[in-house]
C-alpha cells in the first residue's frame, strides 16, 4: 500500500479525489483504488512534554536544558488519529509526505513518522511545490518521488525553532514569576512575543510621558505670470546657539521662539519682491515592488483593509486551497528562474496579454533561484477568481493579483522641482512634482499628481502676495499598527 500523510483532511480528500478511481471513507483515512491509501494529522498531533521540566517552581531549578526532548499527544483525538496512521504504516511500502511544504509541516510529519517507529525512510518521498494542490500537480508530485532525505534540514530548523522556543519560555517564565515583586500570577515570557511587547510599551511610555512643545512655520505665498504658489521660509534653529547656527546653516523650516518669529516677521513685513537663486528640476523614477510574501501581503491588507496578520494568513490559505494562489507560507519575494513561461501565462489569464512579454526581460529581478524561501517561490495569482468569491477572500485576491500584475509595468517616472528665492535677508524654499507616467503606480493610484508651479529661473523676480506664519505643536509618536511591527 502507497500512503499519503497530509496535514489536514480537506487536503487529504484533494489529494484522493485528484489520485483518482473508487474512494472508501473510513475512520481516519480513505482508501483510494489503486493500492493508495490517504491519512492525515490535525495540525500539530505532538507537542513537547513539558513533564521533562520539575513540577515545583524553583529557582535553584533554573536554567532547565533537557538532555532530550519527549513528545506527547495534544489531546484525545490526536492521539486517535495518530493510532490510525501508525496502523496503516505498518502495512504501507512507500510513504508521501504531502504535509505543508513548509518548516512547520515538516516538523509534523517527521516527528508522526519517528513516534510511529517508521522505518523505511529510503521509502519516503517528499512532493515540493509552490503551485496550488490541482489534481494535475497532485498527481504530477507523486510520480515525481523527491526524496524525504532532501528535506532533512529543514525538519532539524524546525525542531531547533521549537526548542528554543520552549527553552526561553519554560526558564524565563518562571524567572521573571518567582522574582515578581508582588508574588501574583504568572508572568508569561516568549521568545518572540516578550521583545514585541516591549516595543509597543517603550512606545507607550513615550506617548503618555510626552510634552507638546509649540513651533511656528511661516508660509510665503507668492506669484509670478498670473500663477500664484506657495514657499517654506528656511530658518537656522533657534534653540541653539554659537558655532550651532554659524551665518549661512540651516536646519529646516520650525522656529521654537516668539522672539526669533517676530524678528523673522519684522524683515519680511515690507518686503514686495524675492529674486530666485536656484531653479532645479529633476527627473526620478521608482521601479515596481516585487511580488508578495506572507509578510508583505500582511503589512499590505493591515494598513489597505484593516485585516489582522492572522485573518490574512486564514484568507490567503483559503484562496490557496483553492487552487487560485501558489502556496502562501513564504517569504519569498521572487519566483524561480524557470517560471517565466508560467508568468506570462497567468499574465494573459488575469487580461494583461501586453504584458507578457515583460516576464521574459525581467531577469533576477523577478526570477531569482537564490531568493527562494525553503524553495517556495512568492505569492502569485494563479487563475481568475470565480465570481462568487467571498468579499474578503476577494479583497486579499486583488491585493496579490495587483501586486504580481504591477512587477512587470513600467516604472513611475516623475520630475522634481526644487527652487530658491531670497527675499530680504531669508531664504524661501519651493518644491513640487508632476508626474510624467504614473506607469506601475497607475494600478495604485487613480490620478496623476501635478504641482501648478510657473516655469523659474535664477534671476527672475516674484510678487510676495502674503506672509502667513502658522502655529503648530509637537506630536507624540502614533501608536504601533499590526503593519509596522511585521515589519
Amino acid at each position: 500500500m502507497k500512503l499519503v500523510l497530509a496535514e489536514k483532511p480537506p487536503v487529504a480528500r484533494k489529494i484522493a479525489r485528484a489520485i483518482g478511481g473508487n474512494l472508501k471513507n473510513h475512520d481516519g483515512w480513505i482508501e483510494v483504488s489503486g493500492g493508495w491509501a490517504v491519512t492525515w494529522a490535525f495540525g500539530h498531533l505532538l507537542q513537547v512534554d513539558d513533564s521533562v521540566a520539575p513540577r515545583r517552581w524553583r529557582l535553584e531549578d533554573l536554567p532547565i536544558f533537557p538532555d532530550r526532548f519527549r513528545y506527547t499527544f495534544r489531546d484525545k483525538s490526536s492521539r486517535k488519529q495518530f493510532g490510525v496512521i501508525k496502523k496503516l504504516l505498518s502495512r504501507a511500502s512507500e510513504v508521501y509526505v504531502l504535509t505543508d511544504m513548509g518548516r512547520e509541516g515538516e516538523n509534523i510529519a517527521r516527528l508522526i513518522l519517528i513516534y510511529a517507529g517508521w522505518k523505511g525512510w529510503d521509502r519516503t518521498y517528499r512532493p515540493w511545490t509552490s503551485d496550488a494542490l490541482s489534481p494535475q500537480v497532485i498527481r504530477r508530485l507523486l510520480s515525481e518521488k523527491t526524496p524525504l532525505s532532501r528535506f532533512d534540514s529543514l525538519f532539524w530548523a524546525a525542531q531547533a525553532r521549537q526548542h528554543a522556543d520552549w527553552i526561553v519560555g519554560i526558564n524565563l517564565t518562571r524567572a521573571v514569576t518567582l522574582t515578581s515583586p508582588n508574588g501574583h500570577g504568572v508572568w508569561s515570557v516568549g521568545r518572540v512575543q516578550t521583545p514585541t511587547l516591549k516595543l509597543i510599551v517603550d512606545r507607550d511610555r513615550q506617548i503618555e510621558g510626552f510634552t507638546p512643545v509649540p513651533f511656528w512655520i511661516v508660509r510665503l505665498h507668492m506669484e509670478k505670470d498670473g500663477l500664484a504658489f506657495e514657499g517654506k521660509l528656511q530658518v537656522p534653529d533657534d534653540r541653539k546657539t554659537g558655532e550651532e547656527t554659524r551665518a549661512g546653516v540651516l536646519h529646516g523650516f520650525r522656529i521654537w521662539k516668539k522672539e526669533t518669529l517676530e524678528r523673522v516677521l519684522e524683515d519680511l513685513k515690507n518686503q514686495e519682491e524675492g529674486e530666485v537663486l536656484e531653479a532645479r528640476t529633476e527627473e526620478k523614477k521608482t521601479g515596481p515592488p516585487p511580488f508578495h510574501s506572507l509578510t508583505t501581503l500582511q503589512r499590505e491588507a493591515n494598513r489597505v483593509l484593516g485585516f489582522s496578520s492572522k485573518r490574512t494568513h486564514e484568507l490567503a490559505q483559503r484562496l490557496y486551497e483553492k487552487d487560485l494562489i501558489s502556496y502562501p507560507r513564504t517569504e519569498s519575494t521572487v519566483l524561480a528562474e524557470n517560471e517565466t513561461g508560467k508568468a506570462a501565462g497567468i499574465l494573459k489569464a488575469l487580461g494583461y496579454p501586453e504584458l507578457a512579454r515583460a516576464a521574459f526581460s525581467a531577469g533576477k529581478r523577478l526570477f531569482n533561484n537564490q531568493g527562494l524561501d525553503d524553495d517556495h517561490g512568492a505569492i502569485v495569482p494563479l487563475k481568475p477568481p470565480p465570481g462568487d468569491l467571498p468579499p474578503e477572500e476577494q479583497k486579499v485576491f486583488d491585493l496579490i493579483a495587483r501586486r504580481f500584475v504591477a512587477a512587470f509595468m513600467p516604472p513611475h517616472r516623475f520630475r522634481v522641482m526644487r527652487i530658491e528665492i531670497q527675499i530680504g535677508p531669508h531664504l524661501v524654499s519651493v518644491e513640487g512634482r508632476r508626474d510624467l507616467d504614473l506607469g506601475w503606480r497607475a494600478l495604485y493610484r487613480a490620478r496623476s499628481r501635478e504641482d501648478q508651479l510657473p516655469e523659474l529661473k535664477p534671476g527672475d523676480r516674484v510678487k510676495i502676495l502674503r506672509v502667513e506664519p502658522e502655529e503648530k505643536q509637537t506630536t507624540p509618536p502614533p501608536r504601533y499598527t499590526e503593519d509596522e511591527l511585521l515589519a
